[in-house]
């Protein structure tokens, strides 16, 4: 043998033996990827996979709370009133927003009911996200993102 094919055979086992590193390494990250890829899922976090990237969605918490407020008003003659009068121009200040719930003045109508009403004030009193310095400021936070007649 040569040494002109010596060198072509050593050239040749050292690209092999680089494209096997450069195989078991990528392997090796896919392996891990996978991993994560499950742990992920595991968190109940949203993955979307495109061609170059994998996309981590937020974690989404959702409560049913607007789903009763709307079923509520539905059933609510006075607030359905407030509707028609709304989309009629009469009383422009309460609108129906693209989540189906009716607002006033951008604050959410809450039906008359009683039990809907006390879970509001319960959780707005108990809330550990809001800091309660008194009944003033906790009737001014409410006031802010709720309305309702009384």
């Amino acid at each position: 043998m040569s040494s002109n094919s010596t060198i072509t055979l050593e050239k040749t086992n050292a690209v092999a033996n680089a494209l096997g590193r450069k195989t078991l390494h990528v392997s090796a990250m896919m392996v891990k990827e996978l991993e994560l890829v499950k742990k992920f899922r595991d968190m109940n976090l949203d993955v979307q996979f495109r061609s170059d990237s994998i996309r981590l969605g937020i974690l989404q918490i959702t409560s049913d709370f607007l789903s009763q407020v709307r079923e509520l008003q539905q059933g609510d003659v006075f607030l359905q009133e407030k509707l028609r009068l709304g989309v009629e121009g009469k009383e422009p200040e309460f609108q129906l927003g693209t989540d189906g719930i009716l607002r006033f003045k951008e604050r959410v109508c809450v039906p008359h009911n009683s039990d809907l009403r006390r879970m509001i004030l319960d959780e707005t009193h108990k809330s550990k996200m809001s800091l309660h310095s008194g009944a003033t400021k906790m009737y001014w936070d409410m006031k802010k993102m709720f309305w309702w007649t009384g």
